[in-house]
Formats: structure tokens, C-alpha cells, sequence
């Protein structure tokens, strides 16, 4: 258990080896490591960061792994038609005002791993997708290790490789979004992945309606299982 990506990251891996395990966390560990230090908007000398304080215009290529973020971000902006939208950082980071959604993407190049900024006032936020993507990459360093039972937990956002010992899947509980020491639910969890999203703080938290920048007043949860 250590602290990334602005939350809480627990392994729980079950191996006959404990120093292969040991070292398979520590691989995975790094993977999650990597997107923290590339794509964190907490820290300023992320990657991210950089190109959030950088002039409107074309930057520098990004890593390969901040574009495979970026651009399944972007991805899931165009099937969503913008409600999903990566490019509110800057609503999330607490300016309310500022270039429309038609105005705060511009060119992406994937293939040279370069996104336009067309305005300097925009801001990347890749919380709804990166904190996943950390967790996949995880997985699979523990796979690649032979580990056969494991969970990984990034604050919420968790994946599941096999089960635990005796049991057939990982028993999971949805936090109640009514009584924040509830559980709503109960969800068996084997090879799959799943996320929860809602709105547990006063305020709102951090979900934000990316068609006018505003807080997204919501009183319940979401919760998203799929493979990966």
C-alpha cells in the first residue's frame, strides 16, 4: 500500500513465493509509478502539468504512455459526444470560466504523439481515464510475473486477476453513496475490472458538466464493470 496518483494504492497478490510476489508488486508498483510522475496534475513537473502551463500551439511529443492515455481520452470524448471530455482541467482545477468545448481541442497527431493547444487557458485532466490506465498497466506487470491471484485498488478503480484462495472471486462492496460507511452493493469480481463514480462529497466533488464548466450536482453513484 503506497500513495499515487493522489489516493491510495493497494496490492493484495496471493503466490506459494513471497519474494516472487515481493517483486512482482514492486514491478507493478513502477507501472503505476510512471503514469503518476507522467500524467499528474498535482504535480507540476508531470508531463501533463508541463503542457497544462505551456502557450496555446503544438509541444513537445509526449511519452508514449501519456498519448496512449490522451488519446483513448479523446476516444471516449468523440463517443460520448463531449461528455466525457478530458479537457475541463482547468474547470477542475477551479477556473469556472473559459474556451468552450469547441474551442478547447485542437489537432491531435497520434502518430507523432503531439496535441495542439489552441487556446493557453486549456487544461488537460486525465482523472476519469489515467488512474485505469495505471491499473492496467499493473495488471499487467503481475501477469507478465505469473501471479494468477491479485487485486489492485487505485482509490476506487480496481482490477481483479483470478480470486483468492477458496473462493471462486473477489467479494467486493459498492460504497453507499447515502452512508458514506455503507455498502450499497456486493460484487463478485474475477479477471475484470471495475470503477466507481459519484457524488460523495458535499460539493460535489470533482465531476464536472463539461458543456459549461460547472459542478456536477450528483447525489448517487455509478459503477462500471468491464474487462479491462
Amino acid at each position: 500500500m503506497y500513495l499515487s496518483l493522489g489516493t491510495v494504492v493497494r496490492f493484495q497478490v496471493y503466490h506459494p513465493d513471497a519474494e516472487a510476489a515481493a517483486q512482482a508488486v514492486r514491478e507493478a508498483a513502477a507501472a503505476v509509478e510512471q503514469v503518476h510522475r507522467l500524467m499528474s496534475v498535482q504535480d507540476p513537473a508531470s508531463e501533463l502539468s508541463r503542457w497544462n502551463c505551456a502557450p496555446a500551439g503544438l509541444d513537445a511529443p509526449f511519452h508514449a504512455c501519456t498519448a496512449r492515455a490522451i488519446g483513448e481520452a479523446l476516444r471516449y470524448r468523440r463517443l460520448t459526444d463531449g461528455r466525457f471530455d478530458p479537457t475541463v482541467g482547468a474547470a477542475v482545477a477551479g477556473a469556472r470560466s473559459g474556451p468552450g468545448p469547441s474551442e478547447r481541442l485542437g489537432l491531435w497527431d497520434a502518430a507523432n504523439r503531439r496535441l495542439e493547444k489552441p487556446h493557453p487557458a486549456v487544461a488537460l485532466d486525465l482523472g476519469g481515464s489515467a488512474k485505469g490506465l495505471a491499473v492496467d498497466l499493473a495488471a499487467e506487470a503481475l501477469l507478465r510475473a505469473g501471479i494468477g491471484s491479485a487485486l489492485i485498488n487505485a482509490g476506487g478503480d480496481l482490477r481483479a486477476i483470478g480470486a483468492p484462495p477458496g473462493l471462486t472471486a473477489w467479494p467486493v462492496g459498492i460504497r453507499d453513496p447515502a452512508r458514506p460507511d455503507g455498502v450499497a452493493a456486493l460484487v463478485a469480481l474475477r479477471d475484470a475490472a471495475l470503477a466507481t463514480s459519484g457524488g460523495y462529497e458535499p460539493d460535489g466533488g470533482a465531476l464536472i458538466d463539461p458543456r459549461d464548466l460547472a459542478p456536477l450536482q450528483f447525489a448517487g453513484s455509478v459503477t462500471v464493470l468491464a474487462p479491462t
